[in-house]
């Protein structure tokens, strides 16, 4: 049995939970089953009502993916601004960038907050007559599709919808979860040539979503995904 460590649980000052490990799988309950069949022994998970976590580097069988960054997490809510304010106060954590209307953004507004490695995304679905305003309406994210943000938003409220690793290859980690059980959700989709995403399903309405970089070394203070702009508004 396995105890998180501080870090996370420190952030929104919560309890860790334990991770009992069985075989070559780590899981927190049987809804997550599926979800961290990846998950070899010795490695973390953080678990929360609303956050999970993993880290290091993982191997199942023959097959290995390097996780090199495990703290990233998305929203969806029906007031992307004003709940990304709120959280941004609460924690202390500066909102760091954006993709909305402001960005050419037709489709969602978007907002992340940041605080040393871990990222906080939240998401809104701006009204279809917005995006019907332009033939060929784009998003940030790939995967994003402002009908299910609507029906996400009526059955869950403001909740997350992905739990985001930044793995060595988005595509790789994707073809072995899929082989290992996991369901799909979005396949690798590569994002002006430097970022892979793809996406399996975790638990629920909640997906797993693998990210990669061409340059895995550069600065933190980039912006994490093409579409986004930065900003300057903080907490304070």
């Amino acid at each position: 049995m396995f105890q998180a460590g501080p870090k996370l649980c420190d952030e929104f000052g919560v309890l860790p939970s334990p991770v009992i490990c069985v075989g070559m799988e780590i899981k927190t309950g049987a809804s997550l089953h599926h979800a961290w069949t990846l998950l070899a022994e010795k490695q973390l998970l953080w678990h929360t009502p609303s956050f999970a976590c993993v880290t290091n580097n993982l191997q199942v069988e023959n097959d290995s993916v390097l996780i090199l960054l495990a703290e990233i997490h998305k929203f969806w809510c029906t007031d992307a601004t004003n709940t990304a304010r709120r959280f941004s106060h609460g924690l202390g954590m500066p909102i760091v960038a954006k993709s909305d209307l402001s960005t050419g953004i037709l489709t969602h507004a978007s907002y992340l907050l940041r605080s040393g490695d871990l990222n906080l995304l939240f998401s809104a679905a701006y009204s279809p007559s917005i995006s019907l305003s332009s033939p060929s309406p784009t998003a940030s994210i790939p995967s994003f599709s402002a009908p299910a943000c609507f029906a996400f938003s009526a059955s869950h409220g403001l909740s997350v919808r992905a739990v985001a690793v930044e793995v060595d290859n988005a595509e790789l980690a994707f073809t072995t979860s899929v082989n290992h059980g996991a369901v799909p959700s979005s396949p690798a989709v590569v994002l002006n040539n430097r970022v892979k995403l793809s996406e399996v399903r975790l638990f629920g309405d909640v997906v797993l979503r693998y990210i990669s970089y061409n340059n895995p070394n550069q600065n933190q203070n980039l912006l994490f995904l093409p579409g986004f702009e930065p900003v300057h508004l903080t907490y304070q």
